[in-house]
């Protein structure tokens, strides 16, 4: 709150999120989760097909919003480093169901790409391939 992030509850305030967005704002959304709470879709991480929530996809594609991926990692000197990444195209073709699973993997790439590099950085405490196809919440 000090430097002006809030804090938003999954599935809550989504005037607010809109808002935000079309005023130039921006907003931190985590994919790399499987739960079954939220919609999802499968798509491959590390060549393994997964639920991945699909809501950061959904907006980019109602707003017109960037997605730029943003990662850290804990460097050699116990320092935190932020790196951001070209923006992931988004693609609209008026295919809903194509376009959720391919946009959802391109922002699931550019997280896969920054674990490759730092892997025993990454949270490995949940059990990211639980979802089997076809409990998936559509």
């Amino acid at each position: 709150i000090k430097l002006g992030a809030i804090a938003v509850e999954r599935g809550k305030d989504m005037l607010k999120i809109i808002k935000n967005l079309k005023a130039g704002g921006s907003m931190i959304i985590l994919i790399d989760q499987d739960t079954r709470k939220v919609k999802s879709r499968f798509i491959n991480f590390f060549g393994i097909p997964c639920a991945t929530p699909v809501g950061a996809c959904i907006i980019a594609m109602k707003t017109g919003a960037a997605v730029v991926p943003v990662m850290t990692h804990l460097r050699d000197d116990l320092m935190q480093e932020f790196n951001y990444y070209p923006e992931v195209p988004i693609v609209n073709t008026g295919d809903e169901e194509h376009d959720l699973v391919t946009n959802t993997q391109r922002m699931s790439d550019a997280g896969e790409m920054e674990i490759r590099k730092y892997p025993a950085q990454w949270v490995w405490m949940h059990e990211r391939w639980k979802t089997k196809p076809g409990e998936e919440v559509q």
